[in-house]
């Protein structure tokens, strides 16, 4: 999980993340949010690179503190961009909901042409 933080950290990386599961449930979010730790004018990315620095300066060697305060805060921020939407979340999210929707329709119609 340190990983992950330090991925959004380092560009490289973070080109490797955008390219993962292109088209895939969840990817313009995943994309988004990407985006959102890349510009660091965002509280998003202040709080990713707060985290960060408190991490590594943290004088903590228990590997399941250091997780546990890690799962803490990626929920947090999870339920801070689903709360608070930051600055385009929201669309993205409301697009997913509007792919997952039409899928689960188009797999209901499948399943009673099937059942037929």
């Amino acid at each position: 999980m340190v990983v992950f933080f330090i991925v959004l950290a380092a560009p490289p990386r973070l080109q490797a993340l955008r390219n993962r599961d292109l088209g895939g449930t969840g990817s313009s979010i995943r994309a988004y949010a990407l985006h959102l730790a890349a510009d660091k004018s965002t509280t998003f990315a202040q709080n990713i690179d707060n985290f960060i620095a408190c991490t590594r300066d943290s004088r903590e060697t228990n590997p399941q503190v250091v997780m546990r305060n890690m799962r803490q805060f990626m929920s947090g921020m999870k339920n801070y961009l689903v709360k608070h939407g930051e600055r385009e979340f929201e669309k993205e999210v409301e697009k997913e909901r509007v792919k997952v929707s039409v899928s689960m329709h188009k797999t209901y119609a499948n399943m009673l042409i099937i059942c037929k």
